[in-house]
C-alpha cells in the first residue's frame, strides 16, 4: 500500500507513453513464428484452431486463426496504429482492490493519468458466428503418427452472464463435467479407462458467441468407444432427472471454491470488471450464493436440454486416421473431413 503512489505514477507513465520500438516488434513476431513451428504437429493446438474456425466461421473473431502469412503481414506500423486507436481512456475501466483510501486513490489517479488524452471514437459491429451443424457429424483431422486422439464435442451456444440461466448452467455443466465427480470423468477415466481427463465447458460472452465443449485425450484403440460413451452422457443429463444428492453435492462444492477465491484480491477485481463489462445488477454477486442454491432438479434438465444440443453437435476429432477410421466409420456417425 505504501507504494501505491508510486505504481499508478508507473502505470500511468506505461499506459501514456510506451516504449514502442521496431525492435521489440521483431522480437515479439519471432517468438509467434516460433510457436506457429512448435504448433504444427500439436494435436492440442490443431484441434483448438480447427474447432473454433468450424465453430464460429473464419470470419468472426473468434474463428480467425494465425498462419506464417498473416503475421508477416503486420508492421510495425499497424502495431502502433493499433495502440492509437484502441488503448485509450474512452471505454477503460482502471479497477484498485486494495488497504486505500477511495479518495487518496482518485486523488492520485487524476494527477498521473490527467493527460491521458481521449481518442476518435470506433464502433465495431461482431458478426454473428456460423450456425450449429444441421446434424450431429464427426469432423475428422488426420495427424499421422499420432499416439491418441483429442476428441471435443461441440455447439454454440448464446449465453450471457445476465442472463437468467446463468446460474443453473454452471452446476448443469458442473455435474456433466466440471471435474472429478462429473459425468464425463466417471465414465470414460474411471470406468472405462480410456483417458486421464474427461471434462467439459459451457462458456459465457457478452456478444452471445460461446460454446459448450466436452473434450478428453484418448487412446487410439477406443476413439470410436469414447465418442459413444461420451455422447451418451450428454443424452443422460438431458433425459434423466440428476439424482438428488448429486445436485446437494455440486452446488455445495461450487459454493466452496467460490468463497475461497474470494480471499484473492484478482477475483474481488474481476467481479467488479465483471458487473461493468457485463451489464450485471449491482447486487449480483450478493444474491450469487443464492441463486446456486435455489437450482432445482428441473432446472438442471431443462438447461440441459437447451444448451447441450444432442442432434446438431460438432465431434471434431484430431487423430491418426489408419488408427482409428476404420472404427469411428462403424459408429454410423457421418465423418467430414479437415486439414490442419
Amino acid at each position: 500500500t505504501k507504494y501505491s503512489d508510486r505504481v499508478l505514477e508507473l502505470m500511468a507513465d506505461a499506459a501514456i507513453n510506451p516504449l514502442l520500438t521496431e525492435e521489440e516488434f521483431d522480437k515479439e513476431k519471432t517468438k509467434l513464428l516460433e510457436g506457429l513451428k512448435a504448433d504444427a504437429k500439436s494435436a492440442d493446438a490443431i484441434s483448438g484452431r480447427v474447432g473454433l474456425a468450424l465453430s464460429y466461421g473464419t470470419n468472426h473473431p473468434y474463428g480467425e486463426f494465425v498462419t506464417e502469412e498473416t503475421i508477416k503481414n503486420v508492421t510495425f506500423g499497424d502495431a502502433v496504429a493499433f495502440y492509437e486507436k484502441y488503448f485509450n481512456p474512452n471505454h477503460a475501466y482502471l479497477v484498485v482492490i486494495g488497504d486505500v483510501k477511495y479518495k487518496d486513490v482518485k486523488k492520485q489517479i487524476q494527477k498521473y493519468f490527467k493527460n491521458w488524452s481521449q481518442s476518435v471514437a470506433v464502433n465495431s459491429t461482431v458478426p454473428k458466428p456460423s450456425a450449429n451443424v444441421q446434424y450431429t457429424q464427426i469432423n475428422f483431422v488426420d495427424v499421422p503418427d499420432a499416439t491418441q486422439s483429442n476428441l471435443s464435442i461441440t455447439n454454440n451456444v448464446n449465453l450471457k452472464m445476465n442472463d437468467e440461466d446463468y446460474h443453473i448452467a454452471l452446476i448443469t455443466n458442473n455435474i456433466l463435467g466440471g471435474g472429478g465427480e462429473g459425468y464425463l470423468f466417471k465414465n470414460l477415466r474411471e470406468d472405462k479407462g480410456y483417458t486421464y481427463g474427461a471434462y467439459s465447458s459451457l462458456g459465457t460472452d457478452r456478444y452471445g458467441a460461446s460454446r459448450f465443449n466436452a473434450t478428453a485425450k484418448v487412446r487410439n484403440a477406443v476413439t470410436d468407444s469414447a465418442v459413444i460413451e461420451a455422447l451418451k452422457e450428454i443424452k443422460r443429463i438431458r433425459t434423466e432427472p440428476v439424482d438428488a444428492q448429486l445436485l446437494k453435492d455440486a452446488k455445495a462444492k461450487y459454493v466452496g471454491n467460490f468463497v475461497m477465491a474470494l480471499e484473492r484480491p484478482q477475483t474481488i477485481a474481476n467481479y467488479a470488471l465483471n458487473i461493468k463489462l457485463n451489464d450485471l445488477p449491482e447486487d449480483f454477486y450478493t444474491t450469487y450464493l443464492q441463486k446456486i442454491n435455489d437450482v432445482t432438479v428441473e432446472d438442471i434438465q431443462r438447461v440441459a436440454n437447451k444448451y447441450f444440443k444432442e442432434d446438431n453437435l460438432r465431434i471434431i476429432v484430431v487423430g491418426n486416421g489408419a488408427e482409428v477410421l476404420e472404427n469411428l466409420e462403424k459408429t454410423g456417425i457421418p465423418i467430414k473431413y479437415f486439414d490442419k
